[in-house]
Order: structure tokens, then sequence, then C-alpha cells
């Protein structure tokens, strides 16, 4: 079975049996596969370790059943096979900021989610861990000509803040332009929130409009990957891939003012797949993973 059909059919199992005593060893035999590896796949293609994501689940599952009957918290508890109330409480504060008594006397408005999509992404073995798969180049410099906002991300509704911008942006250009579309992040100060981005593409031309610039990106050793899917709704995966390739590299994050640049091929279709760019210092390993 193709990685991804096999952690689809596991996303879909756990749903329909959360409220089921789930262990790592059930779902993995299930499918006939070591739970090992089964866990080292699961963890790679997901972003979140098989314990942490069934957990998820079981929780948005008792936000449905709060919402939906009048149970009581022990009914809850024995439904989705948490050890005892007190442990269900902890679980759920810690994940909604909010016991499920205080769900249920003053009800608030608590989303609950369908199954995540899969982010798709080519993998690698790397002695037996499974990363996704990357490369290291030597990005060249080029000159990104765009619109260039803020956004914090302890306070802003980011997501809704880019696509937002995105669509300025689009709105203002022909439709028969094919230029490359780059979303550049670069942080405003060490260890803040607020970062600066740049929405544009890779030309130097100008508009006579409030934060239309054009901004040059220096050369930058940068481990690329390559992803399908809407950046914004895969937080959880690109910082366990980033986190794993370097752990397993031994790379280091580099020092440079942009932290992430995400590159489409076609500019009015920002939901093709795409390559992403993160700087890294140069090690003694570099020559032999370049690309």
């Amino acid at each position: 079975m193709d990685p991804y059909e096999l952690i689809e059919a596991s996303l879909k199992f756990i749903e329909n049996n959360v409220e089921e005593p789930l262990s790592l060893n059930d779902v993995a035999q299930y499918f006939n596969y070591s739970k090992f590896y089964y866990h080292r796949l699961f963890t790679a293609i997901m972003g979140i370790r098989f314990n942490d994501y069934v957990l998820s689940r079981r929780l948005n599952r008792a936000v449905k059943l709060i919402q939906m009957t009048d149970w009581n918290i022990t009914t809850i508890t024995n439904q989705l096979n948490f050890s005892t109330p007190s442990a269900f409480t902890r679980a759920f504060k810690k994940y909604y900021h909010l016991t499920p008594s205080e769900l249920i006397t003053k009800p608030t408005e608590i989303m609950t989610t369908d199954i995540p999509p899969l982010i798709r992404r080519p993998l690698k073995n790397i002695n037996g861990d499974i990363v996704s798969n990357f490369s290291i180049i030597q990005l060249e410099s080029f000159k990104v000509s765009g619109l260039v906002f803020q956004v914090d991300l302890a306070v802003d509704d980011y997501r809704l803040k880019i696509t937002q911008h995105a669509n300025q942006f689009l709105a203002l250009l022909d439709p028969k332009l094919q230029s490359p579309g780059y979303v550049i992040f670069s942080e405003c100060m060490p260890q803040s929130t607020t970062f600066n981005v740049i929405i544009g593409i890779d030309r130097e031309f100008k508009l006579d409009l409030p934060y239309f610039f054009t901004v040059e990106v220096p050369d930058l050793l940068m481990a690329s990957f390559n992803y399908t899917g809407n950046l914004l709704e895969m937080e959880t995966v690109l910082q366990s891939d980033y986190a794993r390739f370097l752990k397993i590299t031994k790379q280091e994050s580099g020092n440079a003012d942009i932290n992430m640049i995400q590159r489409f091929d076609n500019i009015h279709d920002l939901y093709q797949p795409y390559q992403l760019f993160v700087p890294i210092k140069a090690n003694e390993l570099d020559m032999e993973l370049l690309a």
C-alpha cells in the first residue's frame, strides 16, 4: 500500500473507532505493519505522534458529545476511554484552555474539526528515519516585487491576513502574466512573533501603491522541500519536517534575516505544488548534499 494511502486509511479507521481503546499496536496490526515502522511513517507524514493524534481526535469527539448530548463528565469519560474524569478534564483543558464543565455550563464556541487533510510530499529513508525529502541548494540572489505587510502570529488571524493580501496582489496583475510567485517571511526582531511578509513575483517593476516594494533576496544556502497543500493548514507538519531534517542531517538553522521562502511555479495558482526554502548554516556535509 502506498504510504499516503496507508495513513489516509488509518485516519478513517481511527475516526471510526475513536471511542474504542485504540493503541498504536492495534492500528499497526490491523494494517499488517510493525508498530515501529508504522509509527515512524505516521509521525513523518502527519507531523505528530500517533498517541497525540488519537488524543486530539478523542477530545474533538468530546466536544461533539458535550454540544449534542446531555451526558455528564463521567459518562463522556467512560465513552471515550479516559482512565478517570480528572484525566479527561486535564487533557481537555490543556487542549482547549477550558474545562469540560465550563463548556457544559457556559457554552463557548468551539469548532469541531474534520479529519485533517494529508500533506503530500516526497519522503526519504535516512538510516531508518523517514523524513520529508529534501535537497540542499545555493540559492542565488534575485529581486521580488510585491506587497509588503506584517503579521503577528500571537495576535493576528494571520491566515486571513495573508490570504487577503495574496488576493489583493493577484488583482493587480495581468491574468495573462506568467511568472513564478513568492511568499517570503522575514523576522522583524529576534524572538519576536511579528514577521514581515512580501508576496510578489521575481522581477522588478513599480506600482504607485502604499506598501508596494522591490526587495533583493541575497545568496543563501537553503534546505529545499516540496509540498502539495495550503501552507496555512500545515504548520505542524512543516515544523516537524524541519526539526527532523535538522536532527538527522546535523544541520543548523541559518542566521539570515529571511526565515522562509515559498515558491510557486505560477503566481495565479497558489494551491499547486510548491517549493519551500529554509536557510541553513554551511557545514562539512553540504558539498555531498548539494543538489
